[in-house]
């Protein structure tokens, strides 16, 4: 889980500021977005694909700031729910928790492994793994 995230910020910056260090190294981004504000809720749920890219990551930016334009800093914390699966059954399939109807702002979804690794994917295409 990363703290601290700028509100200004969206998913889509959240993936390019996570792909200058790890590229194509995560398969899950979801950045909640506040509905009466219209704006990030200052947390995202991240999944990297291995623990050496959250490594890395975490070496990289933990304890520094955002961007040149904001003065928060990175914190990156253990979240409860986790891995892909874990963090898709929760936003996606469990009807307490499900954001499907919250279109625009549903959850980044990569392929994880083989050669389109790092590439979107799509719910069905992941659950038709299943």
């Amino acid at each position: 889980m990363l703290r601290n995230i700028p509100f200004h910020l969206n998913v889509e910056d959240m993936r390019l500021l996570i792909w200058e260090v790890c590229s194509e190294r995560v398969d899950f981004i979801y950045l909640p977005v506040h509905n009466r504000l219209g704006r990030n809720s200052g947390f995202a749920f991240v999944n990297f694909i291995s623990t050496s890219d959250l490594a890395l990551f975490y070496a990289t930016k933990n304890g520094h700031v955002w961007s040149e334009d904001s003065d928060q800093v990175v914190e990156i914390v253990y979240a409860h729910c986790q891995g892909k699966f874990g963090l898709v059954h929760k936003y996606f399939i469990n009807p307490a928790t499900s954001v499907r109807s919250l279109s625009p702002h549903l959850p980044l979804i990569f392929h994880s492994d083989g050669p389109q690794i790092g590439k979107p994917e799509t719910i069905d295409e992941l659950l038709s793994k299943f």
